[in-house]
């Protein structure tokens, strides 16, 4: 009897909820092409699935992503190239779905994370990393070039001159270095992080989600607008947002509550 392949990355729903998990534990979770084909097709379902509010990433096993499959650059050869270039096409196209959905994204990172994975776990709106993760590119080890949008996501979020010392010095950053750099959102005890993570992306499933969709792509989309241009998004997103029966519905529900305290 053949053994069934297990997927390399699984999609999980509770509710509003979108779960997904890196499942290639004994490979340290690294991008191959499978993985990078099934990360396209799942972030290509949570980006058009009108009943997913909100994205959680995380992993199986003591590390988030070793980013990509060492082993089978290795076995490509003198094919490496073309290995790489078909397998960024796939992953790639998943990270820009990823960016590009109008849904809060949560990571919960653990053990050490690095490559492709270092880019993915920054992917999240809100990053939560336990107190043993670590961070680093680990591209000059490898001798190849950064990808999965690492050095677009590093000038933007920690400045040039570190994002530079990163690329090039190639430091592993603790937890709590990537935290007081700005890399990521909260560190909490290793014990605590599927729990933290969960609660905060169950707490956003349950969020305004096209309002918070609107304020994702603001932030994101904003980088590359004049103020006046991002003044006008502004406008058409608050008045895209006061058309949806939700945002009637919390705007109703505040004033109610306003107008009892008062009374009271």
């Amino acid at each position: 009897m053949m053994n069934a392949v297990l997927p390399a990355i699984r999609l999980e729903r509770d509710e509003g909820l979108a779960i997904i998990t890196l499942a290639r534990p004994e490979m340290a979770n690294s991008v191959d092409r499978a993985f990078a084909q099934s990360f396209h097709t799942l972030m290509t379902e949570c980006h058009f699935d009108r009943s997913v509010k909100a994205v959680l990433i995380r992993a199986e096993g003591n590390l988030f992503c070793a980013g990509g499959d060492v082993d089978g650059y290795a076995d490509a050869g003198q094919k490496l190239h073309y290995l790489i270039r078909d397998l960024t096409a796939d992953f790639h196209a998943g990270l820009i779905r990823l960016a590009h959905m109008r849904k809060p994204v949560v990571t919960a990172v653990q053990g050490a994370t690095s490559g492709a994975g270092f880019a993915l776990a920054l992917s999240g709106d809100i990053v939560i990393a336990g107190r043993g993760a670590t961070f680093a590119l680990n591209y000059p080890a490898l001798g190849l070039a950064p990808d999965a949008g690492t050095t677009w996501l590093l000038p933007r979020l920690i400045g040039i001159r570190k994002a530079q010392e990163m690329a090039l010095l190639n430091p592993t950053l603790s937890a709590d270095e990537a935290l007081s750099l700005g890399l990521i959102t909260r560190v909490v005890e290793d014990a605590d992080l599927q729990d933290a993570s969960m609660e905060i992306a169950r707490k956003l499933a349950l969020g305004p989600t096209k309002a918070l969709g609107a304020a994702r792509a603001l932030i994101l989309e904003g980088l590359g607008r004049s103020y006046d241009e991002q003044l006008e998004a502004e406008a058409r997103a608050m008045v895209e947002t006061a058309l949806d029966d939700d945002g009637r519905r919390r705007v109703a529900a505040i004033h109610a509550s306003r107008v009892g305290t008062i009374a009271a």
